[in-house]
């Protein structure tokens, strides 16, 4: 014995009843519902026993039956499938749409995830709705009527002939041709009380119609009568109308739970007994026999294969033919049927034998018969993979069939399509074993499919309850999330609220950890943050759902929450604006809305953006004299260190840094805003709280910034003035600010405390101190220096430079404290020079064309300058309330957008234990007005060494420049112009000037400074610590090419000063860049300020409209050869036997010091020979007289400033016969082809050739190479440094133009 497994109503035997009209009559009259609803009633069956066809008996709990009315069957099946299926989902979604409300209602007050058995209302609506539906399909035969209930009542007047008419009349009715026609026919007699006939007589036609129309026959006797009480039964399955109805018709349908019956208990007891004697009595038997036989015929074919039935067709000429009609049965009860052919969607054909084998086995609980049937229709393509899931014991083979079920239905998207997933997603909810394990979630989800109709919608929420359960949360949620969409498109607003809810609070579900909750407590980790990416879009819309429904408190704590960054977003940087944009807009809407219906004062005090624009531990407070800009910290730790380096020798006196504000001075809070949206957002009144200690009286001025603009992802500075009039301690509590205008915000700008460790106790838990608000001390006013900056006017503002500009500025120094200074130090930023010698001292004469200056040639920045009180003020100390001023000169770079100017002033009263401090920081902007280049060439007189070009364009918009003077400074050239006086650049335009530049002897220290190098460099190289030496005195000659009497000197002591510093600037920042592994304050000890090689090219311009002037420079330009002085070193360096060292670095750095010096300026390499080959460049010849010789003249240059070389200059003959087709022809020399000889540095050797020519043309004067040896003459025998070979440069070769004479 077996127990059949519980499956759905909607595959459970299907039974007809066609009644006669008197029934009806009767039924109507008797306030009863129609036969088969009162049938209905007593389904499902209790232990109901069934055999398989090998004779075991199945036990079934629970036995359904369907019962519907044939004519309303008949009128079904002559509909179009697809305008029925059409109906058919809208007639649901207008009932869910009606109970939503109520459902909700329900679904809050019951706990669904936990509770596995409980399932919502709404699914059990979807669950009925689809098992009330009895019309036939062409695609499956679960509809098709199994059996036909002929039903008469004794009221008639001829109660046989009622019988026999009824019989005739179900003959006449013809069920399409698709519809099986396998059906048994069941006679059913009522005998009510009332009726004419007696017992006797009612048995008698009981009889009668037995022996006429078969054993299938029943008399039930009914009294009708009223009971004393209606009884309660379960309400009947909702049934599609035949015609659409009004919405009015749905508020009178009965409750869903229970109905009423005016039927006694013991009518109640006879219809059970008919309906159990029709089960067992009738309908089993019957199917039974038919599984019986069909099974003889199915596996009649499947005992060989059909390769052995062909094979013996050939052989034999046989044919086996295969039994595919129906039985016949003699009994009238049982209908004749004939063959059919077999496909999965019958088409005008009913079910194939097989399939309805493989139904009625399954209604009789034959298990082991229907699965092995559906499998072989599965194989062959004809259904049954949405059955077997019912069937089978759960496994992931399940889920398979379930999806290749679903995959047929998406061939076509109609209605029948859609209302097949639906019935085949319910069945599989309510039948199938273990849902949750076999990602039976899914299985919903892919039924649903991407109609937008509320079945579909429901079985996406039944599919996040499935996965609620087993424990998916953010898929739950976004099952939740999805069913919400879809209802939201069909205006069913109650469930569509109550499902983003679900999916919002699914959401926020976290997944338990394993670890310990004080796990991320301890390690002071994060909670690490979601990928939000749906969030937002259910947050949206609910807020949208409950500003529509009246709820504006509501939506408008949604709309805000929406307005935060995410980390995580799969959009780009558009679509996120136009999402926040929309987001925004909602909100303003809704919270003027609010605004507008409670009033201002009533508005909700809890409502905050979910995110802080200030970030509480980058707020700083600066007081007046200290800079505004984080980039200044560094320069102030510099400053400081260069103090500390210079005032270590004379004392030891500190700085005090007491960061503490004077009454009545103005000080600066600065709050970092960061704005997390893509929008830009609008902040209005925006201030900060301020508490007082140690009492609350103290008057404090805090200024209020009106309007800020933060624009999208933008992070700006805010700063916010300050003024004490007490003596007090302040503490800044909150940022306030309105957002957007509308809502007031305050934010907290305490930062944590830090962790506590001290005790044990600290140690083992998570402690920290008391939170760190900003706090200023404001003290009455003792000594205190101000400095501020102004220009030539007077005044100062947004100033911007132009690149190279040198601007005039005054720098004021005013007491403004109580007492008394007379020690004030300065240390300024480079590219400034301050005057502090006392006013109207003596002009500078204008210089002579060159000018000899005795550089100390070191990178060391300039020491702290002391100001002379004594020379600048009326007394030696400053006052309280005095002041002086300072006049600087700013040179700003040309090589940056932006200029800074900082000084530090140090001060204190006389013989003071300690120093003060103050600050002045500025940023110009600096924009370019020269862009200048040159190019150097040895120049084709030999008594000049090189010819410089220098071209000079004026990149700004709108000015005109004028070109006063070019400077050339060096220690080894000294330059004259070629054509040079002063002209205006007009903007956009671009001019030359050529320079010659010659070597200069007269100066000392070039040959001091390269040893100095090369000696410093070798302690490097070899791992030993240079001594810190200063570089040796250099003369540096400047070349001044200028009008007479309007030359700019270069050792005025300003021009001086800001000449150095910039190049200074350029020096240290390439060698930074070069040598990134030693250490910055080795720098000074190892390379000098110039090279004597290189030259620098000043260019001074003006613009006399606008009083501006200023110069550029080109920087190092490097002449004459150089023979690699450094080789040497760094090959003994590679080559040495060093002590092995255990860190790589080490070894790595040194192998970077040695690229790097190979590559320097100080190691240039280069071939010093230079060869100019000229003659005369016409030729006129009678070439009837004989062949012509012309002469040749080879002109080389040794370049070296220090070496001597040796060359070996080759001719090449040529054969003319080749190049009879040249343009150009090749030169041929005669003669002696190759020459020799030496030359001292910087000298000049002519050797004179002689060109062979036998007939005109133009001749290119190539053909030759030269070899040049490298080496030093003091050296016996002679020692060659390196070695190089040249020819000439294609395209750049003379020519000389042979003719024949007249």
């Amino acid at each position: 014995m077996s127990t059949s497994p519980n499956l759905p109503l909607s595959i459970s035997p299907h039974v007809c009843v066609f009644p006669s009209a008197d029934l009806t009559e009767l039924l109507s009259s008797c306030s009863l519902p129609t036969l088969h609803r009162l049938l209905q009633l007593f389904s499902p069956l209790r232990h109901v026993t069934t055999r398989t066809t090998t004779l075991t008996t199945v036990t079934h709990a629970s036995f359904s039956l369907r019962f519907s009315d044939f004519n309303d069957v008949n009128t079904a099946c002559k509909e179009d499938e697809d305008s029925r299926a059409g109906r058919t989902i809208d007639w649901i979604g207008q009932r869910v749409a009606k109970r939503a409300a109520a459902w909700v209602e329900e679904a809050e007050g019951t706990d669904h995830a936990n509770d596995n058995k409980a399932l919502p209302p709404w699914w059990r609506e979807l669950q009925r709705c689809t098992e009330g539906d009895h019309t036939p399909s062409k695609h499956e035969g679960w509809n098709h009527p199994v059996a036909v209930i002929l039903a008469v009542s004794t009221l008639a007047p001829n109660p046989l002939q009622a019988v026999t008419e009824l019989h005739s009349k179900y003959n006449e009715v013809h069920l399409p041709s698709w519809v099986d026609p396998t059906r048994l026919r069941h006679t059913l007699i009522i005998h009510p009380t009332n009726s004419p006939l007696n017992s006797d007589e009612a048995m008698a036609l009981f009889n009668a119609t037995k022996k006429q129309f078969g054993l299938h026959t029943h008399l039930l006797a009914v009294s009708f009568s009223p009971p004393a009480s209606p009884l309660a039964v379960p309400s009947f399955l909702p049934e599609l109308p035949a015609t659409p109805l009004p919405d009015a018709a749905f508020s009178k349908a009965l409750p869903e739970g229970t109905q009423h019956l005016n039927l006694t208990e013991e009518d109640m007891a006879q219809f059970a007994h008919f309906v159990r004697e029709f089960v067992t009595m009738s309908l089993i038997p019957w199917l039974e026999r038919c599984v019986l036989d069909w099974n003889e015929a199915y596996t009649s074919t499947r005992r060989l294969p059909s390769r052995l039935f062909s094979s013996t067709r050939k052989l034999f000429g046989g044919s086996i033919s295969t039994p595919t009609s129906l039985p016949s049965y003699s009994n009238s009860s049982y209908a004749n049927s004939s063959s059919s052919p077999t496909s999965p969607a019958f088409g005008a054909a009913p079910p194939s034998q097989q399939r309805r084998l493989a139904e009625f086995a399954t209604f009789l609980g034959d298990l082991k018969l229907a699965v092995s049937v559906w499998e072989s229709l599965r194989k062959d393509g004809r259904g049954g993979s949405e059955v077997l899931p019912l069937l089978l014991a759960p496994s992931p083979a399940v889920g398979a069939h379930a999806n290749y079920a679903l995959s047929t239905l998406q061939t076509s998207a109609g209605p029948s399509s859609q209302l097949r997933a639906l019935a085949y997603a319910v069945r599989w909810g309510t039948g199938v074993q273990s849902l949750e394990d076999l990602e039976g979630d899914r299985w919903l989800v892919a039924a649903a499919g991407s109609v937008e109709e509320p079945p579909p919608a429901l079985l996406l929420a039944h599919a996040a309850l499935i996965s609620d359960r087993k424990g998916a949360k953010r898929r739950a949620a976004m099952w939740y999330f999805f069913a919400g969409q879809r209802l939201e498109k069909c205006g069913i607003k109650p469930l569509t609220v109550y499902f983003l809810r679900k999916a919002h609070e699914r959401y926020h579900a976290r997944p338990s950890k394993n670890l310990s909750p004080s796990f991320d407590e301890v390690t002071a980790r994060k909670e690490m943050q979601w990928f939000d990416a749906i969030l937002p879009s259910i947050e949206y819309s609910l807020g949208r759902l409950m500003y529509t429904s009246g709820d504006t408190e509501g939506a408008l704590r949604y709309f805000l929450g929406l307005l935060k960054g995410s980390p995580f977003s799969s959009q780009n940087e558009q679509d996120l604006s136009l999402i926040h944009a929309l987001y925004v807009g909602d909100f303003k809407v809704a919270y003027e809305h609010m605004k507008t219906i409670v009033g201002g004062n009533a508005l909700p005090t809890d409502l905050k953006p979910q995110f802080s624009l200030s970030h509480p531990a980058e707020t700083k407070i600066r007081l007046s004299h200290q800079g505004e800009s984080d980039s200044s910290n560094g320069i102030w730790d510099t400053f400081e260190q260069t103090w500390s380096q210079f005032w270590k020798t004379k004392g030891n006196e500190r700085i005090e840094k007491t960061g503490r504000a004077s009454v009545g001075e103005r000080f600066f809070i600065e709050i970092v805003l960061k704005n997390p949206l893509n929008i830009e957002v609008t902040l209005t009144n925006v201030t900060v709280k301020v508490i007082t200690a140690p009492d609350n009286n103290v008057a404090v001025d805090v200024e209020t910034v009106d309007n800020i603009l933060l624009e999208a992802k933008e992070t700006r500075i805010v700063t916010i003035s300050v003024i004490s009039h007490n003596a007090a301690t302040l503490k800044f509590t909150h940022l306030t600010y309105y957002f957007l205008s509308l809502l007031p915000v305050s934010e907290s700008l305490a930062v944590r405390g830090a962790r506590l460790q001290d005790t044990a106790a600290q140690r083992q838990g998570v402690v920290y101190g008391t939170d760190v608000i900003p706090t200023m001390c404001v003290d009455e006013g003792g000594r205190r220096l101000e400095c501020s900056l102004s220009n030539s006017e007077g005044g100062f503002g947004a100033f911007t430079l132009s690149a190279g500009e040198c601007a005039d500025f005054r720098l004021n120094l005013r007491n403004t404290g109580s007492g008394s200074i007379d020690d004030i130090w300065i240390i300024h930023s480079p590219s400034v020079w301050l005057d502090l010698e006392p006013h109207g001292s003596s002009p500078v004469p204008s210089p002579d064309l060159t000018e000899v200056l005795r550089s100390n040639n070191s990178l060391a920045s300039a020491l702290p300058l002391s100001v002379p009180l004594a020379k600048l003020h009326s007394a030696t100390v400053l006052a309280s309330n005095d002041s002086i001023d300072l006049p600087l000169t700013l040179h700003a770079e040309q090589s940056s957008s932006s200029q800074e100017f900082a000084v530090l002033l140090i001060y204190r009263e006389h013989n003071q234990t300690s120093f003060f401090s103050s600050k002045l920081y500025h940023v110009f902007d600096v924009v370019p007005i020269l862009e200048i280049g040159a190019s150097v060439r040895p120049s084709a007189n030999s008594d000049i060494s090189y010819t410089i070009n220098l071209e000079i364009q004026n990149v700004d918009a709108a000015s005109e420049v004028r070109i006063s003077q070019v400077t050339t400074a060096s220690a080894d050239w000294r330059s004259t112009p070629l054509n040079f006086t002063p002209f205006n650049l007009p903007s956009r335009q671009t001019g030359r000037v050529f320079l010659n530049a010659q070597r200069w002897t007269e100066g000392s220290g070039s040959l001091e400074s390269k040893q100095f190098v090369i000696r410093q460099l070798s302690a490097v190289l070899n791992g030993e610590q240079p001594e810190p030496l200063e570089p040796p005195l250099l003369d540096v000659i400047f070349s001044h090419i200028a009008e007479p009497g309007d030359r700019i000197s270069a050792c005025d002591s300003c021009n001086q000063q800001l000449l150095e510093s910039s190049k200074r600037i350029f020096i240290w920042n390439s060698l930074l860049d070069q040598f990134p592994q030693l250490p910055p304050s080795s720098l000074p000890h190892l390379f000098p300020l110039r090279n004597p090689q290189s030259m620098d090219i000043i260019v001074w311009w003006d613009l006399p409209s606008q009083r501006r002037c200023g110069y550029v420079t080109i920087p190092s330009l490097l002449l004459g050869a150089n023979h690699g002085p450094l080789d040497e070193l760094i090959l003994q360096s590679e080559t040495a036997k060093v002590k092995r060292t255990m860190y790589a670095e080490t070894a790595k750095e040194k192998t970077q010091v040695q690229d790097a010096l190979r590559v320097s300026d100080w190691n240039a390499n280069m071939n010093p020979a230079v060869v100019r080959v000229t003659s005369s460049p016409r030729v006129e010849h009678d070439f009837l007289k004989g062949d012509l010789t012309v002469p040749v003249t080879f002109t080389i240059r040794n370049f070296s400033l220090t070496n001597h070389i040796r060359f070996v200059l080759r001719l090449q003959p040529v054969d003319y016969f080749q190049y009879s087709e040249a343009q150009i022809l090749p030169s041929s020399y005669v003669g002696k082809l190759t020459r020799r000889g030496e030359l001292t540095p910087m000298s000049t050797a002519i050797v004179e050739a002689k060109m062979w020519v036998s007939r005109p043309g133009i001749y290119g004067l190539s053909g030759w190479r030269l070899e040049t040896e490298v080496g030093e003459r003091e050296v016996d025998p002679w020692c060659t440094r390196a070695s190089f070979s040249q020819g000439q440069l294609s395209g750049e070769e003379s020519i000389v133009i042979v003719v024949q004479a007249p």
